[in-house]
């Protein structure tokens, strides 16, 4: 576990210096985590579990927002599925059937991402922006932590008052075993008010098939937020599963605060 710790630390550590050599801009820089534990057989034959804690470091102004994100993983389940940080839900599945476990756990793929807006909102047109992710094939892809290849995605996001949604496409980085097939995706979410202190979020999210033979992913997200004080906020999240290709369930919390 030390060495896990050093590691994320020496990450965290030059991601920090890059991010700080744009001090002079205005703008806020943020520090978070969780967790997310989900269970599914993804369309395979046995179902896997996983737990997964990201660490994310992010700068957000007016006009863009970026950040690096660096997860622990561990998964434990069918040696058939693949964990995946680009992809929505966390699998991608191969379409064999193996009934073989394996357990694994370690660092996760390197993930970047950054958006820029292209329009504010108005009282008669909604605030756009576009945001790209690059996957860093970093993880160990004999543990299945990861494909051990890149993924790249864009995506142009959407909001007007309480509704939101994005529509993306993913260029998925094949394997010396599996050719993944490039996918469009996209989701569709309103934000309600609970209270004065609380606040929901329902998203629902599709993404097609990266092997052929297996249903497409969607799921419906449900999340709870509530801002702490010093702009720290605290998430609680359900996931619900809505094909096999997805998990049948999962459940997740995250914290973020100010640097």
């Amino acid at each position: 576990m030390s060495a896990i710790i050093k590691q994320y630390s020496q990450l965290l550590g030059i991601a920090a210096s890059l991010l700080m050599g744009n001090s002079a801009l205005a703008g806020d820089y943020t520090f978070s985590t969780g967790a997310e534990y989900t269970n599914g057989d993804y369309g395979a034959a046995i179902n896997t579990t996983m737990l997964q804690v990201p660490f994310t470091l992010g700068y957000t102004n007016e006009k863009y927002a970026w950040s690096i994100t660096v997860p622990y993983i561990q998964l434990s389940g069918s040696e058939d599925v693949t964990f995946s940080r680009t992809s929505h839900s966390p699998k991608f599945t191969t379409t064999t059937a193996s009934t073989a476990k394996q357990t694994s756990s370690g660092l996760g793929d390197i993930t970047l991402s950054g958006t820029y807006q292209l329009k504010e909102e108005t009282n008669v047109s909604p605030w756009l922006a576009l945001t790209g992710k690059i996957k860093l094939g970093t993880a160990d892809e004999k543990k299945r932590l990861g494909t051990g290849e890149n993924d790249y995605a864009v995506q142009v996001e959407v909001a007007k008052n309480a509704l939101h949604g994005y529509l993306g496409y993913k260029i998925i980085g094949d394997t010396s075993t599996v050719n993944f097939n490039d996918v469009s995706y996209g989701a569709v979410g309103i934000t309600i008010p609970v209270n004065k202190n609380w606040t929901s979020v329902t998203e629902y999210y599709t993404e097609q098939a990266s092997v052929s033979g297996v249903d497409n992913i969607q799921e419906v997200n449900i999340s709870f937020s509530k801002s702490l004080s010093n702009k720290k906020k605290f998430s609680i999240y359900a996931i619900k599963g809505l094909t096999n290709s997805s998990p049948d369930w999962g459940a997740g919390i995250s914290l973020s605060y100010p640097l």
